[in-house]
């Protein structure tokens, strides 16, 4: 539905037009008699278009749009006069007018035809609002990405566009700061740019690398997991990096944790045989041994770290010391008050409610806290377990337990989870129709969206089956043959990318993408499908060359010469009356030219002075006289008119003039001074 405002000082003809335009189906009309008082209508910026006379009482037509302009931006805004002056086509148009439509003949035509460039241009500002707020999102999705991205150059190894996660992990001050930096002294061993460089090349990606870098600013040396892809078209390379220094610190801690424990375990063994053969002499230390074999088994599985000893009797706790060390206390096992112990946990008491309820009641002790170290260190997450040991007559003696600092791990899986979070929220909000698959084709998820463009019902999906799926789809398509062709040759060729265009039965379009799924070592997961319907970017398409063709229609068919020129001052188009002024066949020939090459070559300076001062200023220049010689070497006047030519912003971009010949009015208004 459009709602559109028409003003015109005749009421007969407001009320032909909202009859005629209402009627189509499409429209809702408002309509006011003055243009002061139609500015004022509440609401008046949610008009989708406005219809306007030329000649008013008051205010005509041309100063409407200018204040629509001025105070409510880009409204489309259609001139529908009686007026069929030349000035006042070229006015309305300088001044912003979508389109300009001359009153009379048969209504029934003329109001169709009015209602066509109402939809036209209501469209074609609907088309840029969206464009503009893609853009937006794309922007923003960049810079606040929760990895590094960015893009380098090729040829020269220079960051090309990088967002504010790549300039912290590198030591840039900010994206401006990295722009233009070469990359090769970011690495700690330069020959591993050029391993990276080569694969780049020989496969065309790269999939989860690791590699040491340097932050320039710190000098701190990091390990770095990253991907990208060579852009054929732009020359560079465009991924995304991620700092796993603190991961590959865990693992090389744990593997050495892990050979000194099995040397550990192995030196237990031959203690335990050695005790056992002498256990009628050594008691004693058959006992000790069984605990430290309980200790081991326990410690082994729950992680292989701390283990502590609670003895009521003393009420003290006794550390490993790598428990100890935890906790922030020197790493040393002995004894300590559980005090001091319980000191560093925030939640005290319901730690220490576990450990009463595990004696009294013989509750399960299992727990996850927090601890604020005693030395000062950052605050730790801890997974604690702990069981009753207890003497033949089933008296306490003492509690067991191992725990284990899980910080990282818990960070690990907050980050999976937010990963997750963020996945499924874009798969949620994008609009592509997005489908995933495993290597055998079975479906492993999918969006709402690929449910909504297919129109696929639910029960199909929820068996996770492909070939019902697949079958639905096909039965939709225009060509079903070429597209089962080219999935199967997808699922026999793994490794590579797919992008077409699929033409439906009901007249719809839909581009579709499909990339593989591959793991760090390359092996194949599955397949990613993405679907859009660019049906209206399609028709979009086809209505701006449309119009393209219309206005250059109307710029070929009047007798106004029309050109424009960007801030070198050269020419950049112009229409067919122009073109054969300059003494040339079509306004082609005249593009990445400049005056010095016209038959007014020797005007060119005045020319290119007048442009400069407009581009400079902002300011237009209007009806101004300028003499100028024609191909056939006469010199002529011109009334001309040069107007700043701005881009979508606002920025000035160039100049756009327009000029009529008045030498023969001139000359009759001189000959007229000399009758008198």
């Amino acid at each position: 539905m459009y709602n559109v405002l028409y003003v015109d000082d005749d009421p007969h003809l407001l009320e032909i037009a909202r009859f005629f335009l209402e009627d189509f189906g499409d429209f809702t009309v408002t309509t006011s008699t003055l243009a002061s008082e139609a500015l004022s209508l509440p609401g008046f910026a949610s008009y989708d278009a406005i219809i306007a006379d030329y000649e008013m009482p008051r205010m005509d037509g041309i100063t409407f749009l200018k204040k629509v302009r001025e105070h409510h931006g880009d409204i489309p805004f259609i001139l529908f006069t009686g007026k069929g002056r030349e000035e006042v086509v070229i006015e309305a148009i300088n001044n912003g007018a979508d389109f300009y439509l001359q009153k009379g003949g048969d209504p029934e035509a003329q109001f169709a035809e009015l209602a066509h460039k109402i939809k036209k241009a209501v469209e074609r500002k609907r088309a840029d609002s969206a464009l503009l707020e893609s853009e937006r999102r794309y922007r923003n999705l960049y810079q606040y990405a929760l990895v590094g991205l960015f893009e380098n150059s090729l040829k020269d190894a220079r960051i090309v566009a990088c967002n504010q996660q790549y300039c912290d992990l590198f030591g840039f001050s900010s994206v401006e700061d990295a722009i233009g930096s070469n990359v090769i002294p970011l690495y700690e061993n330069p020959d591993d740019r050029e391993v990276v460089t080569r694969i780049l090349h020989e496969q065309g990606y790269l999939d989860g690398y690791e590699v040491r870098f340097i932050n320039q600013k710190t000098g701190r040396k990091f390990w770095a997991r990253f991907s990208a892809r060579i852009n054929r078209d732009k020359d560079i390379a465009e991924g995304t990096i991620i700092d796993i220094t603190e991961r590959k610190r865990l693992e090389t801690d744990l593997r050495e944790k892990h050979e000194e424990l099995q040397e550990s375990y192995k030196n237990l063994t031959s203690a335990k045989k050695e005790l056992r053969r002498q256990f009628n002499q050594l008691a004693e230390s058959e006992r000790t041994l069984r605990i430290n074999e309980e200790r081991l088994v326990m410690a082994q599985s729950v992680g292989k770290t701390g283990s502590w000893e609670y003895d009521p009797r003393t009420n003290k706790i006794w550390g490993s010391a790598e428990g100890l060390h935890i906790f922030g206390y020197p790493p040393v096992a002995g004894d300590f008050p559980i005090e001091d112990i319980e000191a560093c946990i925030p939640e005290q008491e319901r730690v220490h409610q576990a450990l009463v309820d595990l004696i009294t009641n013989g509750q399960e002790y299992n727990l996850e806290y927090s601890i604020n170290p005693a030395d000062g260190s950052a605050l730790k997450i801890i997974h604690s377990i702990a069981r009753l040991e207890k003497d033949p007559d089933n008296n306490l003696l003492r509690v067991i337990g191992v725990i284990q600092d899980i910080t990282e791990r818990k960070r690990a899986e907050e980050e999976i989870i937010s990963k997750n979070v963020i996945l499924s929220t874009q798969q949620e909000t994008t609009l592509d129709a997005i489908l995933i698959v495993d290597e055998r084709g079975k479906i492993l998820n999918y969006n709402q969206n690929f449910i909504k463009i297919w129109g696929i019902p639910e029960e199909l999906l929820i068996s996770r089956l492909d070939e019902p799926v697949l079958q639905f789809v096909v039965g939709q398509l225009a060509d079903p043959e070429a597209f089962l062709s080219r999935v199967r040759y997808l699922y026999e060729h793994t490794g590579e990318k797919s992008f077409e265009e699929l033409l439906l039965k009901d007249g719809r379009v839909f581009e579709r993408f499909s990339s593989p799924m591959l793991g760090e070592t390359g092996k194949y997961y599955g397949r990613v499908w993405y679907f859009r319907d660019i049906t209206g970017r399609k028709r979009a398409e086809e209505k701006n060359w449309e119009a393209r063709e219309i206005l250059e229609g109307i710029l070929n068919s009047i007798q106004v010469r029309v050109f424009w020129k960007d801030l070198t001052l050269t020419y950049l188009g112009c229409n067919i009356p122009f073109a054969r002024d300059a003494g040339f066949e079509k306004p082609e020939d005249i593009i990445g030219r400049d005056d010095y090459a016209m038959g007014w070559r020797e005007q060119a300076e005045l020319y290119r002075s007048d442009d400069s001062s407009v581009i400079e200023s902002g300011i237009p220049k209007i009806l101004i006289e300028e003499p100028q010689k024609t191909p056939s070497g006469d010199i002529i006047t011109l009334l001309t008119s040069k107007v700043p030519l701005r881009d979508a912003e606002g920025n000035v971009i160039g100049v756009l003039g327009t000029y009529i010949d008045i030498t023969e009015r001139k000359q009759k208004a001189e000959n007229l001074k000399e009758c008198e």
